[in-house]
């Protein structure tokens, strides 16, 4: 079988949007066959969005907002956390989230805001409604101004018995591109209910992933992707019918969507 996509349909004008985006929804498919959509939207009050419907109509139903405990990570605005990545293993859902850390205004511009990014696990014990952020497992090593650069992220997979995630990489000369992490979905699951973070590595080469996901580089898992303006700030799934994995790539200033599919991801 082969993919076809159809012709690009708006669902809803910007003046129609509740939010602005920032990000790709989050999503889990529902026992109904629905599909629970997840927005972070920091510009606005209340931050965190809440809705349900299908692919077609994403916003059809708005069951309000949800709440996450930051649990001691900064909360200062415009820090803040994006639940991306949702994955449902042993009772719980994990959330691969995005995370800001807002450190100061630029020296020479004062308007340009400097951040740090990271990756970290959240968990919802009532089916996405309540989180609580338990730490980052994934950084980037810093550039030169001793920033560590953005992520982007988290296209999240379930893989075997893994819980993979993509996100944007650098090396030390500052090329960027785009990698992958992965956990054993067990031992996350129940290091999350204790309140702790299991072991992350980010894959390297020959098929392994075998370097700290804090502390190491990864090596390009998405071809091209080191071409300026690609971005893992996109989302990932299954395709049952192609026995395929299938990724999104947004380009920022190029105007595409890119997608790439994957026998093992």
């Amino acid at each position: 079988p082969c993919l076809k996509m159809g012709k690009i349909e708006q669902v809803r004008t910007d003046e129609q949007m509740p939010f602005t985006f920032d990000s790709s929804l989050g999503t889990l498919r529902m026992p109904d066959g629905s599909i629970r959509f997840f927005e972070t939207d920091l510009g606005t009050k209340p931050y965190y969005f809440l809705y349900r419907g299908t692919p077609e109509d994403p916003l059809a139903e708005r069951e309000g907002t949800f709440e996450i405990d930051y649990n001691g990570y900064a909360d200062n605005w415009p820090s803040g956390i994006w639940v991306m990545g949702i994955v449902e293993h042993a009772g719980i859902w994990i959330g691969v989230c995005h995370r800001e850390h807002f450190l100061h205004f630029g020296e020479e511009n004062p308007n340009a805001r400097v951040f740090n990014f990271y990756i970290g696990f959240a968990i919802s014990q009532d089916a996405g409604l309540h989180w609580k952020y338990i730490g980052d497992v994934c950084s980037n090593v810093k550039n030169n101004c001793g920033i560590e650069p953005n992520m982007g992220g988290c296209p999240t997979l379930k893989v075997g018995k893994w819980l993979q995630f993509f996100f944007n990489d650098y090396q030390r000369s500052g090329k960027r591109y785009i990698s992958s992490a992965r956990c054993d979905l067990d031992e996350c699951a129940a290091a999350l209910k204790k309140g702790i973070l299991p072991r992350v590595f980010k894959y390297t080469r020959d098929n392994q992933f075998n370097t700290d996901a804090q502390l190491g580089v990864g090596t390009m898992i998405i071809p091209e992707s080191d071409t300026p303006g690609y971005d893992a700030h996109s989302n990932a799934a299954y395709c049952a019918p192609l026995k395929k994995y299938l990724i999104t790539v947004q380009t920022h200033g190029l105007g595409k969507l890119l997608m790439y599919q994957s026998d093992d991801a």
